[in-house]
């Protein structure tokens, strides 16, 4: 059974910020003048900036010495509860993290803070609850990935509850917490600004140049910003409350290094009933987001100790 239960830290920690929603205050990061949208030519000289220095959103990585600090903010939260056909499910996740990474040759190196809980039930035969929480400081070397706090999880009716300075083996096989690249947040960035039917805010100073792109609900829903819960969401559509859904980006006009990329977004679903009888089913959800990559100086701290680190499992499976 602790074997078992071993394997439900990983599930809970992997699907904890599976989806990377949150919703611990929305603060923009990225402040500029976005009080006019912009015109066809001034979105055209941003995508041609975008694309020429696309390679580069890092800094020259050939360059001797080359490294790039970042600090990452990632904050989560959603819940789901969903009853349908005499069963009912619900999911509440919160994922946070505030890290310092460095990217260089050898790879990238981050130290910082971890707070993440993932609870779910279902009424469903032979279903199991689960709730896995994890808390502390982390630090990231290469592929290893180092937890210096508390990991407590229960499924069913077994429990383990430890506290301690582990190792927790290879970074892939966790999504605490979105490490961001180049490639993918300059496609990000492109994808932004070639959107159809999104509003597009541009603010050119001399130096930096900041964009803002708002999408509708339609926008949201083709980013893949809702959770699978296992029904057919079209039904709740109408539903629907928005918020928003922002990209924000900023980079160096003469080299077109990356200075910050984020993005806010908010929506719920309150409890809604459709159909009737045995084919009725109730929703309700409520998600946010809030995520931001700010370039800068960044000071990654390795624990003096880790090479004395136990490793997580050893831990869990002991008790």
């Amino acid at each position: 059974m602790k074997k078992l239960l071993a394997s439900a830290v990983c599930l809970g920690m992997i699907l904890s910020s599976a989806v990377l929603f949150t919703g611990c205050g929305e603060r923009i990061y990225i402040d500029g003048d976005f009080s006019k949208e912009a015109t066809a030519e001034e979105v055209n000289a941003v995508l041609a900036s975008v694309q020429a220095n696309e390679d580069t959103l890092f800094g020259d990585t050939t360059e001797e010495g080359w490294d790039y600090g970042m600090r990452i903010i990632e904050d989560a939260a959603m819940k789901v509860s969903l009853s349908a056909a005499g069963e009912s499910m619900s999911l509440d996740i919160s994922a946070g993290g505030e890290l310092n990474a460095v990217y260089d040759a050898d790879g990238i190196r981050a130290s910082g803070s971890l707070n993440s809980a993932f609870n779910m039930s279902s009424t469903a035969e032979d279903a199991t609850s689960v709730e896995a929480n994890v808390e502390g400081n982390v630090y990231l070397t290469g592929s290893a990935l180092y937890l210096d706090g508390a990991v407590k999880v229960a499924a069913g009716e077994q429990s383990v509850d430890v506290n301690g300075k582990y190792s927790l083996g290879a970074f892939d096989d966790y999504v605490m917490v979105e490490l961001p690249d180049a490639e993918g947040i300059g496609a990000d960035m492109l994808s932004a600004l070639k959107a159809t039917g999104a509003k597009i805010y541009i603010d050119a100073g001399d130096a930096e140049t900041k964009v803002k792109v708002s999408y509708d609900l339609e926008g949201f829903l083709n980013a893949g910003m809702l959770p699978d819960v296992g029904g057919d969401l079209a039904a709740f559509m109408d539903a629907v409350e928005f918020d928003n859904y922002d990209i924000y980006f900023s980079f160096l006009n003469d080299t077109g290094e990356l200075t910050g990329y984020g993005y806010v977004a908010g929506m719920r679903i309150p409890e809604t009933t459709v159909g009737e009888g045995e084919n009725a089913a109730t929703l309700s959800m409520d998600v946010s987001a809030n995520v931001w990559y700010l370039a800068g100086d960044a000071q990654v701290q390795e624990p003096e100790d880790i090479d004395s680190y136990e490793n997580i499992m050893t831990a869990i499976i002991k008790g």
